[in-house]
């Protein structure tokens, strides 16, 4: 059963998951309005829509101004949640280490790549607002990994670790800004 530190996150990636299917889906229906040339022409509206159904990636790729620029906010306010997670994170393994003595080295390793993890996204930030997208990927999915690492810490001294459903949660929320950048294909 997850404790409530656990779900704490969850609405404010609710809110941006929905607020990145609003532009998604706004854009879309903008894009797949019937075509005016003051006849009520169905055929040039069908053959319309079904090209954009067909190319949603394509039609995504152009999206307005203010669609990017809603999608970029959204992309900086997931990095940081996932950076207020991952502080929320290091607080848990500060008073894990307190009452696990057995696991304590993988624990201080944790600590050591939770604390990366953080410059990592602080740097995602910095790239985002001068837009280096490439950049915030690479940042973001470092950030991503040095939780797969904290876990792999405790696999390989076969030891159980108690930050699986963190772990797991905080890669998820790093790889919700690359979802998000990649709507706009700006790799």
């Amino acid at each position: 059963m997850r404790s409530w530190e656990s779900y704490r996150f969850r609405p404010a990636l609710l809110l941006l998951v929905t607020a990145a299917a609003l532009v998604h889906n706004v854009h879309l229906s903008v894009a797949t309005r019937p075509i005016s040339n003051g006849t009520n022409n169905i055929s040039a509206y069908a053959s319309n829509h079904a090209s954009i159904q067909g190319a949603d990636h394509e039609s995504l790729k152009q999206c307005s101004n203010r669609s990017r620029t809603l999608i970029i906010k959204a992309a900086e306010q997931a990095l940081n949640i996932s950076i207020a997670y991952g502080k929320d994170t290091i607080v848990v393994v500060h008073e894990l280490i307190k009452s696990n003595k057995s696991c304590k080295d993988c624990l201080d390793g944790c600590l050591v790549k939770y604390h990366k993890a953080i410059y990592n996204l602080l740097d995602a930030v910095k790239a985002l607002k001068k837009g280096g997208y490439r950049s915030v990927n690479l940042h973001a999915e470092a950030a991503a990994g040095d939780a797969s690492t904290c876990e792999d810490g405790f696999a390989d001294l076969s030891k159980k670790s108690p930050l699986t459903q963190r772990n797991q949660f905080f890669e998820d929320l790093c790889d919700l800004p690359l979802s998000l950048l990649s709507v706009l294909s700006v790799h």
